[in-house]
């Protein structure tokens, strides 16, 4: 070292040769015409640099770039002495004349190809290759100041990002290879991308020491011989594999990917056409830590899960992720290095789904696997795979990111997987390419993710009952005419729900039986009529539905329903009070108190409910009462009995129906009394001449715009009824503050409404017994909020910078992700309308300051990060047991808006 520095190009040039370390004169005329300070800068500097004056001071050495010593290029990469280079160079000249092929792995600065690129002539082809892609970029801005052409077809020089272990086999084979990174042996892949007789430079050796060591093929290409190029050691980088990755170090700590799975498996969950509910087993190689086996057989009720994959400290993980879920006797984990072969020891030996996520494994065995993985599906599986597609390469250059493999042979594109399964009995369902975000966990984050999507199913009959026979058993209400789809996806839902309510629900008497009331409570009549199942039928003929109906749901309202109930037997639900520790005894309306109802009333109140609203809407129903003036009625749309009673409705007098329902044609109460009464006169009683039917549909907006578009196929003869606006805008509903602090003000429930409506029309008594109903339902829900704490957080230090990590996290999160039927936060106690309403819920401010503030109350804001803080505080919690399948009625409108 040293031995050889000089004050100019020229003078090293010289010294190099005085030394005898370059004795071509080809050589020396290179080395000559490329001058090393151009070569001497980071990619960082190279922009600032003005004048090759510039370039010649060094901080590092008297001689600046002409030092015979290694120079740092940054990227924890050096530009090697040049006295390395010369000795490397000169042992390769033999096969550097005009026309040869050379390659240079790890080409760092560029210096290399351009030496050799004076030497071999336009006639021949020097290719560059780096792992790091600033690098390559560094190299081609290098050799472009020196005055060479890059990337422009023939005659210029080729550079490439690549893994140097796997050389670049498309532009062999070579008459020469450099390689500036050390290797403990010489790559077997370099060796056979020389051409017969040809030569290779390597630094062979430990990491600390190495001997540069020169290659040589044999003239018959099928063996090498090496020998050492100099005697001193000499310390290399070492040659980066891209292909290896220490998956125990990475999984050792945290969840690498996260403890969700896969947004492409949870997607082809709730795909209909794949039908992935109903199978029994199911493979996944290259699995990781569990989280993808874990959804099947928590989520989906896999029995058996079999998890492959190379580590065994994420396979570890699987299993303790397993026996939290309790879900251990459903998982098996198998180690084995999936580059090599499917393990034999496969159990059980064929399956319904195979499945494969961002599994990286060169191309000539990828084809080999995934021909194993068509032996290995009984008939009907499904393959599953997601990956990294030729495109990841094109948005790392684009963005200047190194996001997905490096080595391109480990990107795949949908027609490569295709071809994986040429002459297999397999039918392909999906091959895609798609850009997308993706975050998982902590080493999945980017925003523009170019993956390729694949599904293929083994041919023949399904092993399985799949999910449309299970249909076809329910009978005659399922085939009502229309779209069942979404009726499907619906009662897929429900029984994945009453199942995962059936894992948490705690041992507990059988139902709760009747209480003791009067037989003349509609209400209650009404709940064991549906109990006794009188009202729903599980099979009859399509008496019940709707006959013109596009609602889907309603062409299903019996089985919908008998769902609903049996979920709430399920769940221990009181079926009176829908609560699981019955409040039957809090509210006066179900105390077992009676009154009498008359046999002509004044007003009959009909409340329409919609068969997926039935437990929300039925919880309305609950707070009303039969009076002397007053009768409630009850309807579920599709049911039976509905349709023959509102076509009595549809004949009645358009004075007399009123739908309450706001619009710009909407009457008031007021003007409701003026039409029906007669002027005022002594000791008059208000609604004495009234006989008005009143239409409540029962719902959520957008639910409550749905019943009217069916009341209207029936020819519903109504107009439709609001309330005064200064009595809405000047009232705080007691229920909706119950539930949302701050949000009752000028809103109303199902009830309250009904109640603003009645003393509108007269019935003062009437109007006050359901406000004193909400009123008690409010408290009910007070005291239960105050059980989990102050929901507003308030008194607790912000960390700004930890609740935008946790906002981010929310951000990501699906509606999938939201346990199925959850209306209950148990977080910060809110309560919401829909899956939908709480989706948001999870996702906003005033969640994530409860969930920070539980996380501080454990000092884990100093131990974890947002990730798993919005994971075990959260997802987590609201998930442990408490789930409330539609509460009493927050299904709430806005009668102005």
């Amino acid at each position: 070292m040293f031995t050889s520095s000089a004050s100019s190009n020229e003078e090293l040039v010289g010294s190099l040769e005085r030394n005898g370390l370059v004795e071509s004169q080809s050589l020396r005329d290179s080395f000559l015409k490329t001058d090393r300070a151009l070569y001497n800068r980071t990619s960082q500097a190279s922009s600032e640099v003005t004048s090759l004056k510039q370039l010649k001071v060094s901080e590092n050495y008297e001689y600046g770039s002409y030092a015979d010593a290694p120079q740092s290029i940054g990227h924890k990469a050096t530009l090697s002495a040049p006295y390395v280079h010369a000795s490397a160079l000169q042992a390769l000249s033999p096969k550097l004349g005009r026309g040869c092929k050379f390659l240079d792995v790890g080409c760092g600065s560029g210096i290399c190809c351009g030496i050799v690129r004076r030497m071999v002539g336009a006639s021949g082809k020097v290719v560059g290759i780096d792992v790091v892609r600033s690098l390559v970029d560094l190299s081609e801005q290098n050799l472009q100041g020196d005055g060479l052409d890059v990337n422009k077809g023939d005659g210029s020089i080729l550079l490439e990002w690549k893994d140097g272990w796997k050389g670049c086999p498309e532009h062999g084979p070579y008459d020469a290879i450099h390689v500036g990174a050390s290797c403990s042996s010489v790559p077997q892949d370099l060796v056979d991308q020389l051409a017969p007789g040809g030569l290779m430079t390597i630094p062979v050796g430990t990491r600390n020491k190495q001997f540069l060591t020169l290659v040589t093929k044999a003239p018959s290409g099928t063996s090498f011989s090496s020998t050492k190029v100099r005697t001193d050691p000499v310390r290399f980088v070492p040659l980066v594999d891209t292909s290896f990755v220490d998956y125990d170090r990475r999984y050792k700590k945290g969840w690498a990917y996260g403890k969700k799975p896969n947004d492409f498996l949870v997607d082809c969950a709730n795909n209909k056409e794949f039908q992935l509910e109903g199978r029994t087993s199911a493979l996944s190689l290259g699995e990781g830590q569990g989280r993808n086996v874990i959804y099947l057989a928590d989520s989906l009720r896999y029995e058996t899960c079999v998890a492959v994959d190379s580590s065994a400290v994420g396979l570890e993980k699987t299993n303790t992720f397993a026996s939290h879920k309790d879900v251990s006797n459903r998982i098996k984990t198998l180690k084995a290095d999936l580059t090599e072969s499917l393990p034999t020891t496969l159990s059980p030996t064929s399956f319904d789904l195979v499945i494969s996520f961002f599994l990286a494994i060169p191309s000539t065995k990828r084809r080999s696997l995934n021909k194993c993985v068509a032996s290995l599906l009984n008939s009907g599986g499904l393959y599953i795979v997601e990956c990294f597609s030729p495109e990841q390469d094109e948005i790392n250059k684009k963005n200047g990111t190194r996001n997905g493999p490096r080595d391109l042979d480990l990107l795949v594109s949908a027609e490569d997987l295709a071809k994986d399964f040429d002459g297999e009995d397999v039918d392909i369902v999906m091959a895609e390419e798609i850009v997308r975000d993706l975050f998982e966990g902590s080493f999945h984050r980017m925003k523009e993710a170019a993956v390729t999507r694949f599904v293929c199913r083994k041919r023949g009959k399904t092993a399985w009952t799949d999910f449309g026979s299970y249909v076809e058993s329910l009978g005659e209400p399922m085939k009502g005419g229309g779209n069942n789809a979404d009726f499907e996806a619906m009662l897929e839902a429900a029984l994945a729900a009453e199942e995962a309510a059936a894992k948490v629900a705690a041992p507990a008497p059988a139902f709760p039986p009747p209480l003791a009331k009067t037989s003349d409570d509609s209400f209650v009549s009404w709940v064991d009529s549906i109990f006794d199942e009188k009202l729903v039928p599980t099979t009859t003929d399509s008496g019940g539905v709707l006959p013109t109906s596009t609602d889907a749901y309603l062409n299903s309202a019996s089985e919908i329903l008998r769902i609903s109930l049996e979920h709430a037997r399920t769940m221990r639900t009181c079926p009176y009070c829908w609560f699981r520790e019955c409040k039957c005894d809090s509210l006066s309306c179900l105390s077992g108190h009676s009154t009498t109802a008359s046999d002509d009333p004044k007003v009959r109140v009909v409340l329409l409910i919609h068969p997926t609203e039935f437990l929300r809407g039925s919880s309305t129903c609950k707070l009303v009462r039969d009076s002397e003036s007053v009768r409630f009625e009850h309807l579920v749309l599709g049911m039976e009995g509905t349709r023959e009673r509102l076509d009595e409705l549809a004949v009645s007098p358009p004075s007399s129906t009123y739908i309450l329902y706001p619009s710009e044609d909407s009457v008031t109460t007021k003007m409701v009394v003026e039409a029906t009464d007669p002027p005022h006169a002594a000791g008059h009683v208000p609604g004495a001449y009234m006989n008005t039917t009143i239409i409540v549909p029962d719902g959520s907006w957008k639910m409550t715009q749905k019943i009217l578009s069916e009341t209207a196929l029936l020819r519903v003869n109504a107009k439709t009824l609001k309330i005064d606006e200064n009595v809405v805008s000047g009232h705080t509903s007691s229920l909706i503050e119950a539930l949302n602090t701050t949000s009752g003000g000028g809103r109303l429930s199902t009830a309250e409404a009904v109640a603003f409506c009645l003393k509108g029309l007269g019935f003062v008594d009437d109007a006050n017994d359901i406000f004193g109903s909400v009123d008690r339902l409010s408290a009910i829900f007070k005291e239960r909020k105050a059980a989990v704490g102050d929901e507003g957080a308030s008194g607790v230090e912000t960390d700004e910078k930890l609740l935008k990590g946790l906002q981010d996290v929310a951000s990501k999160l699906s509606a999938s992700d939201v346990p199925a039927g959850l209306r209950w936060c148990s977080v910060c106690g809110a309560a919401m309308a829909s899956a939908k309403r709480m989706h948001m819920h999870l996702c906003g401010k005033r969640h994530l300051h409860c969930v920070l503030s539980a996380a501080k109350d454990d000092n884990a804001e100093t131990t974890l990060g947002a990730e798993d803080i919005f994971a075990k505080y959260s997802m987590e919690k609201v998930a442990e047991g408490n789930v409330w399948i539609d509460p009493p009625d927050v299904a709430l409108a806005k009668l102005f808006e």
